[in-house]
């Protein structure tokens, strides 16, 4: 959270940093302070987002709890089955091509992908795409269903020219 806490939650709630309420920090000069809108305010807010460290050491922190969340989540992994790349590469832009369609369908998450990893991304492909994405609460058929034109044309190639898997 003191690097601004992004993730997949984020769309649902903001930053991690913005749902801190107050932290104990030790300062450099060893002082241990509560830092909070009411006091030690510049402390506050330079913990939240201002470099991790930077302003001191966060001992324990008072953040907002939220209510539970239904949560759906999706794993893609495509990578090509031949040393040409270029069946993944279309199936990117593919994917990419998507992604505002799928984010307003309440779609989240982090995807990448490499043509050459020094290692692999997943299995034993070192090119290939993967991603986790999230919704929060859509039902499986909604989740589903905001992927489908998508999922028709990566299954496409799937076993011919890709290896495609989605969960």
């Amino acid at each position: 959270m003191q690097g601004g806490g992004h993730g997949p939650a984020s769309r649902q709630f903001g930053l991690g940093a913005d749902q801190v309420l107050s932290a104990r920090v030790v300062l450099a000069d060893g002082c241990i302070v509560t830092a909070s809108p009411c006091e030690n305010q510049d402390i506050y807010f330079a913990i939240r987002g201002g470099g991790p460290g930077t302003y001191g050491v966060v001992l324990s922190t008072i953040i907002k709890a939220w209510p539970m969340v239904d949560v759906k989540v999706q794993s893609v992994a495509v990578a090509p089955l031949t040393s040409n790349n270029s069946a993944l590469l279309d199936a990117i832009a593919t994917l990419y091509s998507a992604y505002p369609d799928l984010n307003d369908a309440g779609y989240a998450g982090y995807g990448t992908w490499s043509t050459a990893s020094p290692e692999p991304i997943f299995a034993n492909f070192t090119s290939a795409y993967v991603h986790g994405f999230y919704t929060f609460n859509k039902t499986m058929q909604e989740t589903q269903e905001a992927f489908a034109s998508t999922l028709e044309k990566l299954v496409l190639q799937n076993g011919t020219s890709l290896f495609v898997s989605v969960s």
